[in-house]
């Protein structure tokens, strides 16, 4: 508009113009999940026919983050600080496989023909969402495309997200093919007007920390820092943390100790992070073009981070070859020793003992107990320690009454917790229940159907 008013003889003739920025939802301040059509502009809209139920956004009671699912990026999850910086850990990708060109991956499906995310659970007590997508080229070219059955490589999400602000993603991936996948890339997403030396911290840009609490940082002034340095120093470390220029930024945790490496090869002047703007909402058929100015849509390349694989089924057995990994993430304004816990308490979490009228485990790929009552009312220890310690729960009580809500208490106390009953696919119910609280103490946790 600037440039405009500069060469505009008559200024008075200036039309207005919608503000073009990445849409971020309701802002309602409340946790769940609802499906929304989150507006950009019309000319772009236009190019489907999209009713009120295009996109998901899931929102928090007192984290001001999100993560939103829209059609401008394909799906491909994002997440959204209190200011509106947006931020997201990748999907799988491909190269060069059937015929295809280059990237294999969601980024490719500019018409958004082949992803797709759905609500599973919504209740005050988690959130479940699917994110599903399959693996092309700018052109269409399916990865490791099979003729005779007609697949190639397709990709299952499943997103476990919990009202501090967490999620927990289990990553499923089938492929005949060289099981050579990326997994992970951690990428900063800026609408127009936004370039990234106003998003992401130039200073302590990059954090990571070990289940010991021990933290290194690295900047990114000048240019970005050595790639075999970063790596070396997140060798027995299991969280990372991108310096936002919010106050709630990138976190992200593995299971095991983490490789990485640095984006660092394809800069240009227009910043010390690689940028390109072929991505997101762009339709040009490419896989690669860089960002010369902060007029449009964009993304920039920080790192990618290696970690083993959860599960697999290779060929030789009889189910199509996958393979399965879990992340935690989420946009948070925690300190080092925070971190540490929450990702100890995923990690290593409290046993669970003493179970009276019921068994139980926990699930890593969800972040949750699964237990199984054998009675209305049911007790059992958490055997939190600073090893093991609790940092919130997330109880799935299965095979439920399904209009039987429940009263907890915890070491004898009353304790206010959320939850949610759902129906599972088999047609049975669980009822979905969430305790805040931390801990490196044993605590005793007691429940009692509420027959009402």
């Amino acid at each position: 508009i600037s440039s405009y008013k500069s060469y505009n003889i008559n200024p008075g003739t200036l039309a207005d113009m919608e503000v073009r920025a990445i849409p971020a939802g309701e802002q309602k301040m409340e946790f769940g999940a609802y499906y929304d059509f989150l507006k950009f502009y019309d000319s772009w809209e236009n190019l489907w026919r999209t009713g009120k139920h295009a996109d998901v956004v899931v929102e928090f009671e007192a984290n001001p983050s999100k993560f939103i699912f829209w059609r401008g990026l394909s799906y491909i999850e994002m997440m959204a600080n209190e200011l509106n910086q947006f931020y997201s850990n990748e999907f799988n990708e491909t190269w060069n496989t059937s015929g295809g060109t280059g990237c294999q991956e969601p980024m490719s499906d500019k018409g958004v023909y082949a992803s797709h995310t759905r609500i599973i659970e919504n209740t005050p007590a988690r959130v479940v969402l699917e994110w599903r997508f399959a693996l092309h080229d700018a052109y269409y070219y399916l990865a490791n495309y099979v003729e005779e059955t007609g697949w190639g490589d397709w990709a299952s999400w499943y997103y476990y997200i919990y009202p501090d602000g967490v999620a927990v993603k289990t990553q499923q991936l089938w492929s005949s093919g060289h099981l050579n996948h990326e997994w992970q890339e951690s990428m900063a997403i800026m609408g127009p007007n936004q370039h990234p030396h106003e998003i992401i911290a130039r200073k302590n840009t990059l954090s990571y920390i070990g289940l010991d609490g021990h933290l290194t940082t690295f900047d990114w002034q000048n240019e970005p820092p050595d790639s075999e340095n970063v790596n070396e120093a997140a060798q027995g470390k299991n969280i990372q943390v991108v310096n936002y220029t919010g106050e709630y930024d990138p976190v992200t945790i593995v299971q095991e100790n983490l490789a990485v490496d640095v984006y660092n090869g394809e800069l240009t002047d227009y910043a010390v992070f690689c940028t390109w703007n072929h991505w997101p909402v762009a339709q040009q058929p490419s896989d690669g073009r860089y960002a010369l100015y902060p007029d449009r849509t964009s993304h920039s390349s920080l790192t990618h981070i290696y970690y083993p694989v959860f599960e697999h089924c290779t060929k030789d057995e009889s189910q199509t070859p996958y393979e399965k990994k879990i992340m935690m993430q989420g946009m948070l304004n925690l300190g080092a020793d925070d971190l540490t816990t929450l990702a100890r308490s995923w990690i290593n979490p409290p046993a669970l003992e003493n179970a009276i009228g019921c068994s139980g485990t926990y699930d890593k790929t969800q972040r949750a107990y699964l237990i199984h009552p054998t009675e209305s009312q049911i007790s059992f220890t958490l055997e939190c320690s600073d090893t093991n310690p609790l940092f919130n729960a997330a109880l799935v009580m299965k095979n439920w009454d399904r209009y039987a809500d429940v009263n907890v208490w915890i070491d004898n106390t009353t304790a206010e917790v959320k939850q949610g009953i759902i129906r599972d696919v088999d047609g049975t119910y669980s009822l979905n229940i969430w305790i805040e609280k931390i801990s490196t103490e044993a605590i005793n946790v007691e429940i009692m159907k509420n027959e009402f």
